[in-house]
């Protein structure tokens, strides 16, 4: 042991005399020092000695000193977990080098501090590195809004397909959740696409660039908006058999001409245009309802598309229906007609089987 290190530990027993406050704060930061630091060549027996020593004083130091103790234990992977179980459950000044870094904290010390502790420590857990998926998925249920988000942030932490499910769930409301899920490397394209149904505009178009979406997957917020189809959209007077008949004659004389459709809606007829519409595509009147008045006028553009209608139609059907037309047009641009066809024909199929 170097001459340097025995003057510390004599001065270390002179002051252990001593029970003012003062001398305990001086001996634990002393000591910590002495072994984290200095790194003194103690035999086991010796640093169990000034180990338990430690664990005797780290409650009754004052904080400036826990603190530097912290950070001198977070750097040793080694160091005594009881130890540093303790400075992690302390103030969050003292904890915070601890929680982002010591690999002597266990998943279950992680995960009991997440359910604990206050919301900086478990900032400081979300962004801690390689993060196990047990501990993402406490993160992500006990955890408010900007944890969850330093979390999906952080790029090493392992999070599971349930919990990647859970979350996808939560940002139907949560939305600040859904650009961080959605820029996850390893989110399932599944959960990806199933997002597709309530994500704004700009990550409708991410979500098909990134994860190259199938268009079948369009149907879940088609299908699943019956309820969502607001009052105003429909018509004051229901369809009926006639209105089927003169779309049934309509179709039959101006199958070449979709333009009906908007020479239909600009003079009020809105029941004939369903009608017609629902035959265009063979589908029943409802799900030509939900095709037609989708805020987002995506499913519109498929049907557009399936039924060979022309971009300059679909435009002005659009502006007709107060739908959102950008990112209806990208769609009709990008999908085939084979692409549309397909997904039209999974409508068709989920209507059939849907509740009426």
């Amino acid at each position: 042991m170097s001459d340097t290190i025995q003057q510390k530990i004599e001065a270390l027993l002179e002051l252990a005399r001593h029970e003012a406050d003062a001398s305990k704060s001086r001996i634990a930061d002393d000591l910590s020092e002495i072994i984290y630091v200095d790194h003194a060549p103690f035999n086991r027996a010796e640093l169990d000695i000034a180990t338990d020593i430690l664990r005797k004083l780290v409650r009754e130091t004052e904080i400036a000193v826990r603190k530097r103790m912290a950070e001198r234990l977070a750097k040793d992977p080694a160091a005594p977990r009881d130890l540093v179980v303790a400075l992690a459950n302390d103030e969050f000044m003292v904890a915070r080098p601890i929680l982002s870094m010591s690999a002597a904290l266990r998943d279950d010390d992680l995960i009991e501090i997440v359910r604990h502790k206050t919301k900086q420590h478990q900032l400081a857990i979300a962004a801690r590195a390689q993060l196990s998926e047990s501990v993402s998925s406490a993160v992500a249920e006990i955890g408010s809004t900007d944890v969850v988000a330093e979390l999906l942030k952080n790029p090493t932490a392992k999070i599971a397909e349930a919990t990647y499910a859970y979350l996808a769930q939560r940002s139907r409301t949560d939305t600040e959740l859904q650009a961080p899920l959605l820029h996850r490397e390893d989110l399932p394209g599944e959960i990806a696409a199933r997002m597709y149904g309530w994500v704004a505009a700009e990550l409708k178009t991410f979500i098909e660039t990134k994860y190259r979406v199938a268009p079948q997957w369009l149907d879940a917020p088609l299908l699943d908006s019956l309820q969502e189809v607001s009052a105003e959209h429909r018509p004051e007077v229901a369809w009926d058999d006639t209105a089927l008949q003169l779309a049934d004659a309509i179709k039959a004389e101006r199958i070449n001409d979709p333009a009906v459709f908007v020479r239909l809606l600009k003079n009020g007829h809105v029941s004939l245009f369903e009608a017609l519409l629902a035959r265009y595509l063979n589908v029943g009147i409802r799900l030509a309802r939900r095709i037609a008045y989708q805020p987002d006028g995506r499913a519109l553009a498929v049907a557009c598309r399936a039924a060979g209608i022309e971009r300059g139609v679909l435009s002005s059907l659009l502006e007709l229906v107060h739908a959102e037309p950008a990112a209806a047009l990208e769609l009709f641009r990008r999908i085939t007609p084979q692409e549309s066809l397909d997904a039209l024909a999974r409508w068709r199929t989920r209507e059939a089987f849907s509740p009426r």
